[in-house]
């Protein structure tokens, strides 16, 4: 097998990943947008980008149960396939508060089987020497799925109207699944994990003082991840607002701003300090992994 074998199929996972991250922060740009339209106020509109995210979060506990037991692949095409179909689900079907918080919702939970598929699947494919330099590019991928929806969409919803914007970043995610599909290659599950049970997978997570500390440190992480970055952009929105830009201009400059403020340096510095070792498989079939 050629050294370099990997490259292919890392190549079409973090692009297919990059296509099928676009709904991560769309709904902070749609905010000023939709507080008028739907007559509902900041509260609201926290509890619908909030429910999002609280998705996604429980949903990694059952992707990270599931990992052990199906392939990587499959978790990954079919939650960028269900995030595709959700995100046309809310630009069709939302109408208001209750609808928005229940596809945005659901959005988010499938949303949660993107990310630690694909760090297994890093683990699983790419060779020991380069998998830290692996990890950090397509955290970097990641980074820039976050950012670049924001201009577009800041861009384009004022002019083209929001609900036919969300179908374009329902297709570029339904592409995604086809990228996946086609050119991201598939890893047999070793046999001895079919058999682990749930006592297991808790147990080894809770006996571990080192995985718990993670854990820990990683919550305070999201304190930034989810909430910081998810009120940033209607922040500098309405900060051109009220310095006088249109507000065409101010959404598409307002996330711009904070996103290049904010990431586009910080992915930067993560992918070029990602050490070796930051993911690598263990002797028991699981994926260490740092983001």
């Amino acid at each position: 097998m050629r050294r370099d074998s990997w490259v292919p199929g890392f190549a079409a996972l973090c692009l297919g990943q990059f296509l099928a991250h676009q709904t991560s922060l769309t709904f902070s740009v749609l905010i000023p947008i939709l507080t008028s339209e739907w007559r509902i106020n900041s509260s609201q509109a926290g509890l619908i980008l909030g429910v999002f995210q609280l998705g996604t979060l429980v949903a990694y506990v059952g992707v990270g149960f599931l990992l052990d037991r199906i392939r990587s692949k499959p978790i990954m095409v079919w939650s960028a396939a269900l995030v595709g179909v959700g995100d046309l689900l809310f630009a069709l079907g939302a109408r208001g508060f209750l609808t928005g918080l229940a596809l945005r919702l659901l959005v988010g939970i499938v949303f949660g089987g993107l990310y630690l598929p694909a760090l297994k699947q890093i683990a699983q494919t790419v060779p020991a020497g380069r998998r830290g330099t692996a990890t950090g590019i397509y955290i970097g991928i990641v980074v820039l799925a976050y950012a670049i929806p924001l201009y577009y969409v800041g861009l384009l919803a004022p002019r083209l109207g929001w609900r036919l914007t969300m179908v374009g970043v329902a297709a570029l995610e339904l592409l995604g699944v086809l990228v996946m599909a086609w050119k991201v290659p598939s890893v047999p599950l070793p046999a001895m994990l079919q058999r682990l049970g749930p006592s297991r997978y808790i147990g080894d997570v809770l006996g571990n003082r080192p995985a718990r500390r993670v854990i820990l440190a990683y919550t305070g992480h999201n304190w930034e991840l989810f909430g910081l970055w998810g009120w940033m952009t209607p922040f500098m929105v309405q900060l051109l607002l009220a310095r006088g830009s249109t507000r065409p201009d101010a959404l598409a400059w307002g996330a711009c701003w904070r996103r290049g403020r904010l990431d586009w340096a910080g992915g930067g510095r993560r992918s070029r300090r990602a050490p070796v070792g930051s993911a690598r498989p263990r002797g028991d079939g699981y994926a260490d992994a740092q983001h």
